[in-house]
């Protein structure tokens, strides 16, 4: 778990200093706010966008997965749970697990592109 909070913490690093360094280009967040996310609807945040914008260094983008890397983290952890009881053969907990688990994808992929 500490690794994940250092790896996010580099990632968002990186791209804060791309975003200090390079400056505000063309097409990106102008100031701090626009960056953050405060005015959203002007840099509408999906996931083939953030690849893009990843693929080219875009600061902003390189900043959201940082904050993703902890949260995906916790996924891999849910995902894992029904595994293990699996092994275990402790059906009820695989069962509960297992709605857990589609509750947090049912979840992530319905807010995917908001």
């Amino acid at each position: 778990m500490r690794w994940d909070v250092h790896c996010a913490a580099t990632i968002g690093a990186v791209g804060f200093l791309l975003f200090v360094l390079r400056g505000a280009q063309p097409g990106d967040p102008q100031t701090l706010e626009e960056l953050l996310g405060f005015r959203s609807e002007a840099f509408p945040i999906t996931l083939p966008a953030m690849v893009r914008g990843i693929s080219t260094a875009r600061p902003d983008d390189i900043m959201r997965l940082g904050i993703l890397v902890p949260s995906l983290t916790s996924i891999r952890r849910v995902a894992l749970v029904p595994v293990l009881f699996v092994l275990q053969r402790d059906f009820v907990s695989v069962a509960i697990s297992a709605i857990v688990f589609a509750s947090v994808l049912l979840e992530l992929t319905s807010s995917i592109g908001r």
